[in-house]
């Protein structure tokens, strides 16, 4: 009698490969740059950028990090539930009906108002248990924080607090990767006046942080007390011009899909949603089990568009066969055609003849699109909770 399948004994036809070693190495790239009492702390928020926060995590402390770095509560509370004991920032400040919860799992939270201090207050003397928070201080990127004119009387009420540990301060760059450097430099002159004057009130709090990826290769005079990372621990450069030669950084993230259908066509025969890709040759496609549902998109607009911008890509969506590639077998490529479709992609696979049904491509995509249904399987030296570390 045969034994019984499980969902864990069935082949894949879509993963994401995470090289564990490949995150220690960036983080021992940046190490290098930071002197020995500047603390690091690995920024794991959004699911550790599409990597899996737990494994990113203990990747990173495990290589060095002295603290980490989320957006929300919950997302903290998640890494406490895996025991991650590591001092964790939630750049979110808690909500009135969160802070109990932030405090009994020994979470650091931000601050930036009366009543939030006030909620942190009366958790701690619900709890018996001090609040440890910092102090965020809005320089310029317009999202969260307190005016630097109005942190100075907030930080020492922050001082008077039995119930608060007033750990640190902080203020966040808007647009260090950019060229011009004038708008991060008139950010970092307001934070360091900021702290200058705290300083000759006596208020002096042991962690003052504000460099992030880009700010830490551009601007070293601000690593002061910590830096938080993200985008270089995971390989990626902020910008092009602040590539260092100095250093190499190795992505960690495949997305790796196998192709489940090959179909050949004959000329003019059209592929796809609108059927907006017709074939100029008899052509030979593969299909492969992701879709924009997985994270395979056309590279993300972040600003507001203009008219034009609409225009462009829509003509751009229409007329292009080529809306971005897969990886085959190394450096074989085979471009994708016809429209996205949720979780099924047509790739051209007239010019490799040797390719199969079963054949693993990898796919681009943006990290933090790929949800979390898609498995993630980690690579030594960390390995997540309920991981499957074969293939």
């Amino acid at each position: 009698m045969s034994p019984p399948l499980s969902s864990a004994d069935l082949p894949r036809s879509l993963w994401v490969d995470i090289d564990c070693a490949a995150l220690a190495h960036n983080l021992h790239q940046v190490q290098r740059l930071l002197s020995p009492a500047t603390r690091l702390m690995a920024v794991v928020k959004a699911d550790g950028y599409g990597h899996g926060a737990v494994a990113a995590a203990r990747t990173f402390v495990e290589a060095g990090a002295q603290y980490l770095g989320v957006s929300t509560v919950e997302e903290a509370i998640a890494l406490r539930e895996h025991n991650v004991e590591t001092p964790i920032l939630c750049f979110m400040p808690p909500l009135a009906d969160q802070a109990d919860h932030a405090l009994v799992h020994g979470i650091t939270v931000t601050v930036y108002a009366r009543e939030q201090v006030a909620a942190l207050v009366e958790s701690a003397k619900r709890r018996g248990k001090q609040a440890r928070c910092h102090l965020n201080v809005d320089t310029g990127m317009g999202r969260l924080g307190l005016a630097p004119d109005r942190a100075a009387a907030l930080a020492r009420e922050l001082t008077q607090q039995d119930e608060i540990d007033f750990e640190g301060i902080y203020t966040h760059f808007a647009t260090a990767q950019k060229r011009n450097a004038a708008p991060p430099l008139q950010q970092w002159f307001r934070f360091r006046e900021l702290l200058a004057q705290l300083a000759r009130g006596g208020i002096a709090p042991p962690l003052r942080h504000c460099a992030n990826s880009g700010a830490l290769l551009r601007l070293p005079e601000c690593h002061l007390d910590m830096v938080r990372l993200g985008t270089l621990l995971y390989g990626d450069w902020p910008a092009p011009f602040l590539q260092r030669p100095d250093m190499k950084l190795l992505s960690a993230f495949s997305l790796r899909g196998r192709i489940v259908a090959i179909r050949d066509l004959p000329a003019g025969a059209s592929v796809g949603y609108g059927s907006e890709w017709q074939a100029a040759r008899p052509s030979r496609l593969g299909v492969v089990p992701v879709g924009w549902a997985d994270g395979l998109s056309l590279a993300p607009h972040a600003r507001t568009p203009t008219p034009g911008d609409v225009f462009r890509r829509a003509a751009r969506d229409l007329a292009s066969a080529r809306t971005g590639r897969f990886l085959l077998r190394g450096e074989a490529q085979a471009p994708i055609v016809g429209r996205i479709g949720m979780q099924a992609t047509s790739v051209d696979l007239t010019d490799l003849p040797g390719v199969q049904v079963g054949d693993v491509v990898t796919i681009p995509c943006r990290k933090t699109a790929v949800p979390g249904r898609v498995p993630r399987v980690y690579s030594a030296p960390t390995e997540a909770p309920g991981s499957d570390n074969s293939g």
